[in-house]
């Protein structure tokens, strides 16, 4: 008996299984792994420790051991390698059909050449002998910060940055090795060879700066003496680099916010259960109180307010009195859970053969964390103008022009005698403004009633300098003229609020007194230096 099976396929499913074949053979192909070993050394043929390397487009990584052997497993032979260390130049090796690597790691002597600015002159990496560290502009590149000090924050071993307060207008401290002495002491700061404070340094745009130089030992006294015994910080501004106009453009928008809250007690029944209990009070609060507290917290459209005839309390009734039983969280009242911050800066530059010149103008506005208030803003203008002209083969002529405007404006309560104590010592009874319409707590209209404070500073500051070649590249004769001028205006209007006892009882408080503060400060410094750069065959 014969038997014959016959499998009939309709259609396209020949074309399907030919498909799903192909799609197998590929998937086979692309998940097919080598393993690569080998050894990492440099020049000179020394074992290279914690060299890194890696899978490029992947996360596949490994490290060198102790005796410079690595192993990794690859995704086949199009796999290409990243091998790189601080201090050498990363290679790029493709597996192909090996599976044994074995890497030389060449010096990057670009980095021991690269430029860095010491004192009055300026000297190559490897040739430094003291404790230097450098700051690029692309370290310091779309870093989200609001002044220049905080901008080199975590950028050199040794300085430290602290913010004594969260006051808008200060300036972080500049510390380099720590505690200095018992008096404290700070960095002497120069930027562009200009000695500036702190408080100056918080005001130049961020987006200016080129780099900055922190000299960390006793040599750096040898150039600036007894101002340098804390440690020095040199700043220099960007300048023309390409002979192509250049225009650059950046915008930053950020939210800040408290890290935490801590829970208040705002419930009235709760609130003021306890206050029985703390101030042992008895009688602070009836139990017709205490019972209509309670019966507010499970239908909170009963009235918060009652009038002086509806009150619970013989007292209140009495004196006529208005009588709160609201649950108000003051935190939450005056304080808002984000403030915005915007930064906008422009840059124009363009490097010629005898002219070149670079110009910036910088935006920053910071919204304050209190609401309910009058406005709480500061803002902050830069303007910075530099140019270069070279007149001869061997004289150079420079300026540079720096314009800063900053205006804070906030209520006087927050200077001087605002504190977090007082946001959160508010009674939670009471609501925040009473049944005829005034403000219920004396803070609260302290701070809304359109009293103000404004300052207002203007910094100037004009820097000339001409460069002299005596002998090109051997002898440079540098000077320089700087014109500092500061002005700042304090205008404080007087502030009043009325606030309400009960029906008809409404008392006005407050200073209504005006006062204008005005102070300005000068400054002039002139720099005479030469170089001279001469090597003698031994």
């Amino acid at each position: 008996m014969n038997i014959r099976l016959i499998f009939t396929m309709k259609g396209n499913t020949w074309r399907k299984i030919l498909f799903v074949s192909c799609i197998l053979c590929c998937c086979s192909v692309a998940f097919a792994q080598t393993k690569v070993s080998g050894n990492v050394v440099d020049a000179d043929g020394i074992t290279v420790t914690g060299a890194s390397l890696s899978e490029k487009g992947t996360t596949n990584g490994v490290v060198t051991d102790s005796e410079g052997n690595f192993s990794i497993t690859v995704q086949g032979a199009a796999a290409v390698l990243q091998i790189s260390c601080v201090g050498y130049v990363t290679q790029e090796i493709t597996v192909g059909d090996r599976t044994v690597i074995n890497v030389t790691l060449l010096e990057d002597t670009q980095s021991l050449d690269e430029i860095v600015v010491v004192g009055y002159g300026a000297q190559k990496k490897v040739n430094l002998s003291g404790a230097v560290s450098t700051i690029s502009s692309k370290t310091l590149a779309n870093r989200p910060v609001s002044n220049a000090n905080l901008a080199l924050q975590g950028l050199a071993p040794g300085m430290n940055i602290r913010m004594s307060d969260s006051y808008a207008t200060s300036a972080p401290e500049i510390n380099i090795r720590g505690f200095t002495s018992i008096n404290g002491g700070s960095a002497f700061i120069l930027v562009d060879n200009v000695p500036v404070t702190e408080q100056e340094l918080s005001r130049i745009n961020p987006a200016d700066i080129e780099s900055a130089t922190v000299l960390k030992d006793a040599a750096s006294a040898a150039i600036y003496g007894a101002r340098a015994a804390f440690g020095v910080v040199l700043i220099t501004t960007k300048t023309a680099k390409s002979e192509k106009l250049t225009i650059d453009f950046d915008a930053n928008y950020g939210l800040r916010s408290f890290i935490d809250f801590p829970e208040l007690v705002y419930d009235s029944y709760d609130y003021m259960s306890m206050q029985i209990l703390s101030a042992d009070q008895p009688g602070r609060f009836t139990e017709e109180q205490l019972d209509y507290a309670l019966q507010r917290r499970a239908n909170p459209s009963l009235p918060a307010t009652l009038r002086p005839e509806d009150a619970l309390n013989p007292s209140n009734r009495a004196e006529g009195n208005w009588e709160h039983y609201a649950s108000t969280n003051w935190q939450e009242t005056f304080m808002t859970k984000y403030s915005p911050s915007q930064t906008y800066n422009v840059r124009i530059a363009q490097k010629g053969e005898k002219l070149s010149y670079a110009m910036s103008g910088g935006y920053y506005r910071q919204d304050g964390l209190m609401q309910n208030t009058v406005n709480d803003v500061l803002n902050r203008y830069n303007f910075r103008g530099a140019g270069s002209y070279k007149m001869t083969k061997w004289w150079e002529l420079g300026s540079n022009i720096t314009l800063t405007r900053r205006t804070f404006e906030r209520s006087p309560l927050l200077d001087d005698t605002w504190s977090y104590y007082r946001v959160v010592q508010g009674y939670p009874t009471l609501p925040l403004y009473t049944p005829d319409g005034y403000v219920n707590n004396s803070w609260l209209g302290l701070l809304t009633n359109g009293s103000n404070k404004m300052t207002v500073l203007n910094e100037t500051q004009y820097s000339f300098d001409t460069t002299i070649d005596l002998f090109k590249d051997v002898w440079t004769v540098k000077a320089d003229a700087n014109f500092r001028y500061k002005y700042e205006m304090t205008n404080t209007k007087g502030f009043g609020y009325t606030t309400s006892a009960g029906p008809g009882k409404t008392v006005y408080e407050g200073n209504t007194s005006n006062s204008i503060d005005n102070s300005s400060e000068k400054y002039i410094v002139y720099n005479v230096y030469t170089d001279f750069h001469k090597t003698f065959a031994g």
